[in-house]
C-alpha cells in the first residue's frame, strides 16, 4: 500500500526530518510526505480554504483518508491496524494521511476523510505529528505483517 502524508507547510532539516526519513526507510519506500505551502491569505477561514483546496486535490480519488484532527477518535496501534486491513481488504491501494496547517482543516477536508483520528487532546506541533503519525503508520504495517515491533 502506497502512504502519503500530505501535509501543511514545511519540515524543518531537523532530528525530527531524520525521523521520518526512518520510517521512510523502515517502509521500503512505501511512504512519502508531500509538503504544501500554508495559505498567506489574512482571514483564518479563507486561509483554511485555500489550504484545503489543495490538500484535496492533492489525494489520488481512490485513496483512503485518514485525518488527523483534535475532534478525531484516540484509537489504539492495534485498531489503526485494523482500520488499514479494512482499507486494503476494500481494495484501496492507497493511503492518505492529512495534516493541516496551523488554524486546522477546513470542513471540506474533514467531509472527505474515511477515518478522523487524534493523537489526545492535546496540541502538538507540526513536525512532532508528521514524526508520530510516521510511527503509528510503520507500527500499523508491523502489526499486519506479523513482526513484533509492537507489544501488548
Amino acid at each position: 500500500m502506497k502512504i502519503t502524508i500530505i501535509s501543511i507547510g514545511k519540515t524543518k532539516a531537523d532530528a525530527a526530518g531524520d525521523l521520518i526519513a526512518e520510517y521512510q526507510k523502515r517502509l521500503r519506500g512505501q511512504l512519502h510526505l508531500l509538503e504544501l505551502p500554508a495559505s498567506k491569505d489574512s482571514h483564518v477561514y479563507t486561509r483554511k480554504a485555500r489550504e484545503a483546496s489543495s490538500i484535496l486535490a492533492a489525494i489520488p480519488k481512490a485513496a483512503a483518508v485518514l485525518v488527523l484532527d483534535e475532534g478525531g477518535k484516540n484509537p489504539t496501534s492495534i485498531q489503526l491496524a485494523d482500520k488499514i486491513r479494512a482499507w486494503q481488504n476494500g481494495g484501496f491501494s492507497e493511503l492518505c494521511a492529512i495534516i493541516g496547517g496551523a488554524d486546522g482543516l477546513d470542513k471540506t477536508v474533514l467531509a472527505r476523510a474515511d477515518y478522523i483520528c487524534a493523537f489526545g487532546a492535546m496540541t502538538w506541533p507540526h513536525r512532532l505529528v508528521r514524526v508520530m503519525i510516521s510511527e503509528q503508520l510503520y507500527r500499523a504495517f508491523s502489526i499486519l505483517a506479523g513482526h513484533p515491533y509492537h507489544r501488548e
